[in-house]
């Protein structure tokens, strides 16, 4: 299996590299006792490696912050990380039953469910927000709840889904999470507030809690003592929603919230389970940090105030996240190629303009960029404003790529331009030219986001096999008996295949020819899937594992969102 670089089977061995690690003889023979060799992973079954991975988890906890990599196999290591998600996932379910049956003073009410607004998509993103506000109202006072806010923010596609009076709150939230997200200021998110784009990264970052779980009837306004009444009367599932979501960046929306969630001790403040040093706070315009090196609680206005404007509201926030990253987290996560040139690099690539030798001209900008694979020659803002005269007629699998909505929006417009490829029509091809629209289509669709196109082939693949990627060949290959088939199933399964497999191959060309992909938190994933840990097939890992690892949810994301805009165009 390509990525399983682990070769000792004696266990940790060779696995304590890590010198700032700094474990006692007597702790890593505790460690080592539940260290096994692949070979005998691959024999163990399942329940007593399911009782291993939890053994391991527990010794790692009880020594204290241990990575997993430091210390085990490749292979082990992986499976952790992989346990790790699929246990936030069962944390994050478990907590939504906690929240259903919180008591309401209400005769009738039920407590209304928050969280993290689409948990895979949070889990795997690389800076994880959360607003803490208030609560949930109803101004007419019939509403008596029982419903689950994230599936319901979920489910919006833009800004403008949004119930007119509940967008001056969302808007600066959405703002805020697509500018720690790019590191671009609120002047430069803004144009896009509205987009499917925008909210869609809102939705893979963000979350939501409130202190009040029960529907306040009327108004959403209520004084010191009721909030901190009702944070003290939800104090256990609050903690317990920041413990299992675990935020880089915490949100805390008005005073009333902030001085019933704050408090004040020895030394500092505690947050939830957190201690705060009283030397890591600062106030910067409206708002006030706490901070250690893991996360970041900001205390501001409510994000619908009108105090100052959303601009100065926005950028004091991020600005404050940015500082805490390269401060205090460690690691600046903003790795999009955006240095500024100097001007001897300006003059070296403006003395190829003329020349109009392309080949020239990108190979100069890779030079500078010196990033392997190299990134999208207009990653850089600088660099693609000074290409911009002529960037129609550079290669577009140069350029950086749409972000996703863009690719999903226009990917199902095109495909209800194909002749041929709609159901009816679909029906009354022949094989061969069924295989001529896919390749027609896997063009198009190889076009619109930035790669070289896949030769689309149709083989006999075992039962439950749908397709895959060659990543060697570059061939999508599909079953031939779905191309075969006369059913809608059929239909169904083919093109999601396609599209399926065309995001694999958009994957291989990210993480192999060149990085055109817009979102580096994604890349990051894909490559600790496919190049640190390895791909998970079925065969050897099971289909849980298999369907869960960052490069194949994406995939099944994406062509679900496809297909999902296409069937309503063609409807």
């Amino acid at each position: 299996m390509e990525g399983l670089y682990y070769k000792d089977t004696e266990g940790l061995n060779s696995q304590m590299k890590n010198e700032s690690l700094e474990l006692s003889q007597s702790q890593k023979e505790y460690l080592r006792e539940l260290s096994v060799s692949e070979q005998d992973w691959k024999n163990t079954p399942t329940e007593i490696q399911t009782e291993l991975l939890e053994g391991i988890q527990k010794r790692c906890t009880e020594i204290g912050e241990i990575k997993y990599e430091d210390v085990y196999p490749e292979f082990l290591s992986k499976e952790l990380a992989m346990k790790d998600k699929n246990d936030f996932l069962d944390q994050v379910d478990a907590l939504k039953q906690e929240i259903e049956q919180l008591p309401c003073k209400r005769e009738g009410a039920k407590s209304i469910i928050d969280g993290a607004i689409n948990p895979e998509r949070y889990y795997d993103a690389p800076t994880k927000i959360i607003a803490i506000l208030k609560e949930p109202y109803d101004k007419n006072g019939d509403d008596l709840g029982g419903w689950d806010l994230t599936e319901s923010l979920n489910r919006k596609v833009s800004l403008l889904d949004q119930p007119a009076e509940g967008r001056p709150t969302f808007r600066p939230l959405i703002a805020i999470a697509n500018q720690i997200e790019s590191g671009e200021s609120y002047q430069e998110v803004k144009p896009a507030l509205n987009s499917e784009e925008a909210y869609y990264t809102f939705k893979s970052n963000s979350g939501y809690i409130n202190i009040g779980k029960e529907l306040q009837s009327g108004t959403a306004y209520t004084d010191d003592s009721t909030i901190a009444a009702k944070v003290e009367r939800n104090n256990d599932i609050i903690n317990k929603q920041l413990e299992v979501l675990r935020p880089d960046v915490v949100l805390i929306g008005g005073r009333s919230v902030e001085n019933a969630i704050i408090r004040p001790v020895e030394g500092g403040y505690e947050i939830g389970n957190d201690f705060i040093s009283k030397n890591n706070f600062k106030e910067v315009g409206c708002c006030r940090a706490y901070y250690t090196d893991e996360r970041i609680y900001i205390a501001t206005y409510h994000p619908s105030q009108r105090t100052i404007s959303d601009a100065d509201y926005c950028n004091t926030i991020s600005g404050l996240v940015k500082d805490w990253k390269e401060e205090y987290k460690g690691t600046n996560n903003l790795e999009n190629f955006r240095f500024s040139l100097s001007e001897s690099q300006q003059n070296y690539l403006q003395e190829v303009l003329p020349l109009g030798n392309h080949d020239v001209l990108v190979n100069r900008i890779d030079e500078l960029n010196d990033s392997h694979p190299p990134k999208a020659i207009d990653s850089n803002k600088e660099i693609a404003e000074l290409i911009e005269p002529i960037k129609d007629q550079i290669d577009t699998k140069l350029l950086e790529a749409p972000n996703d909505f863009v690719q999903i929006e226009q990917v199902s417009d095109a495909m209800c331009e194909v002749e041929g490829l709609r159901y009816d029509d679909w029906k009354e091809l022949s094989f061969d030219e069924r295989m001529d629209t896919l390749n027609k289509l896997e063009s198009i669709m190889a076009e619109i986001t930035h790669r070289p196109a896949s030769v689309v082939l149709a083989k006999e693949l075992g039962e439950g096999c749908c397709g895959y990627f060659n990543s060697m060949s570059k061939e999508i290959v599909i079953s031939s008996e779905h191309i075969k088939g006369e059913s809608i199933e059929c239909y169904a399964n083919v093109l999601d295949t396609l599209i399926h497999e065309g995001r694999h191959a958009y994957q291989d060309y990210n993480l192999n020819e060149r990085e055109v992909h817009p979102r580096q938190g994604e890349l990051s994933n894909w490559r600790t899937n496919e190049l640190d840990y390895g791909y998970r097939d079925v065969e050897t890992y099971g289909f849980e594992h298999y369907a869960m690892q960052p490069v194949e949810a994406d995939a099944r994301a994406f062509a679900e969102d496809v297909l999902k805009q296409y069937m309503e165009k063609t409807v």
